[in-house]
């Protein structure tokens, strides 16, 4: 076979090749992302009072997270050891500390010129920190298509205020999927029930749990669930999709189920992920004196601990959760639990320029990428050394009879 010939089969097979926008992240023993939040050894790096804390993925995966503000965020001190933890049935963490976030109302009006009547729907003016993944981490080209859960183990601090804190992130998507006004995930805190007068969440007020999911069809699911929550209370929070069934569970105890694809809308695969803040766009109705960036306007942040979160490929059941497994046992998986193929519509577009990372047809419907693309190298390579071969084998049979 001639070299054009090669060349042209080679291209032809490329050409068939199922290649995405971005390749999706590769889970290790079943994790994606898991981070701990606590003050020992090989979990973080730096010092919490220098404020270059950086927190290891302890997957080996590389998604590390790093500390970020917003406002006059670096002129206050906004993270803090908590010191004797007491999880009760939360048997996940070995330790006595977890990270508090101290992003209350009394710091920000420390250094802002705040006013409660400039706080809008998009907020008014916010100072503090939060958490965010590294550049290029590997999450931040996650797009769920393989079913997932996502695990936290956090309190809300008593000086929780209603007005700045409420709906919150806790786990979320950069990138505001415009026609919805949302990320495209968002494990959340709703507003406040009871409390005190001025809107914090006092010993006796109680907040609810929040979720909000945009496909890459926009359809939005956006789930409040009421009350229960107290400052000063551990909760496992736990949302586990199967790709086509999302399950939402507080301390072990399923309280929704919902019917969604579990694929997310990936805005830009440049943005990553966050811990301790929410974000909307600005509408022309709303005043906010934060600048609104490209992943959206920051307009509020959480002011409680977080002591630890998991992000593992698949539906995981309670069983096989941090609530239950312990902190080194490997993620398990029943039949139950396989994840079932989902329809390979690759027409929806997000409501933006940029690219969206679809689900594969063809080879990549049901082989990865790590799969198709040594199978076919080999396959070239097959196909090239065999004319060789033949023709050698012609040669050798020339030089016996010539013999």
């Amino acid at each position: 076979m001639k070299k054009s010939a090669y060349l042209l089969l080679i291209a032809l097979l490329l050409g068939m090749l199922p290649f995405s926008a971005v390749a999706e992240p590769i889970a290790k023993n079943g994790v994606l992302a898991h981070w701990r939040l606590q003050n020992r050894e090989g979990y973080y790096t730096g010092s919490i009072d220098a404020d270059n804390l950086t927190f290891t993925d302890l997957s080996g995966n590389g998604n590390d997270l790093v500390v970020r503000s917003v406002g006059n965020g670096n002129q206050l001190d906004i993270f803090s050891w908590d010191t004797g933890v007491d999880l009760g049935e939360l048997k996940s963490a070995e330790t006595a500390t977890a990270l508090m976030f101290n992003n209350s109302l009394a710091q920000a009006k420390s250094v802002d010129p705040y006013d409660a009547s400039q706080n809008t729907f998009s907020g008014a003016y916010v100072s503090g920190k939060y958490l965010e993944t590294v550049e290029n981490a590997p999450l931040n080209s996650w797009s769920g298509r393989s079913g997932w859960t996502v695990e936290i183990v956090f309190k809300i601090s008593p000086e929780w205020n209603n007005l700045y804190n409420r709906y919150t992130g806790l786990f979320s998507r950069q990138g505001i999927v415009e026609s919805q006004n949302e990320p495209a995930l968002s494990l959340a805190l709703s507003e406040v029930s009871g409390g005190n007068a001025d809107g914090a969440i006092g010993e006796q007020g109680t907040t609810g749990l929040q979720y909000i999911h945009v496909d890459p069809n926009q359809v939005k699911t956006n789930e409040e669930f009421a009350g229960g929550i107290y400052a000063g209370e551990w909760v496992h929070y736990m949302v586990a999709c199967n790709g086509l069934k999302t399950s939402v569970y507080c301390n072990g105890v399923l309280v929704r189920s919902i019917t969604e694809e579990g694929k997310i809308a990936s805005v830009d695969p440049s943005f990553g992920w966050e811990i301790g803040v929410g974000r909307k766009i600005l509408g022309s109705d709303a005043t906010s004196m934060n600048q609104a960036d490209p992943e959206g306007l920051i307009r509020r942040l959480f002011c409680g601990s977080i002591s630890e979160i998991r992000v593992s490929e698949g539906a995981l059941s309670v069983k096989n959760s941090l609530l239950h497994a312990g902190q080194d046992q490997a993620t398990e998986r029943t039949e139950e639990e396989t994840v079932p193929q989902l329809p390979t519509d690759t027409s929806a577009t997000v409501g933006t320029s940029a690219p969206v990372d679809t689900v594969n047809t063809g080879c990549g419907a049901n082989l990865s990428m790590r799969y198709c693309v040594p199978f076919l190298a080999v396959s070239l390579a097959a196909l090239m050394i065999s004319p060789q071969r033949k023709a050698g084998r012609v040669r050798k049979k020339a030089m016996f009879y010539a013999g």
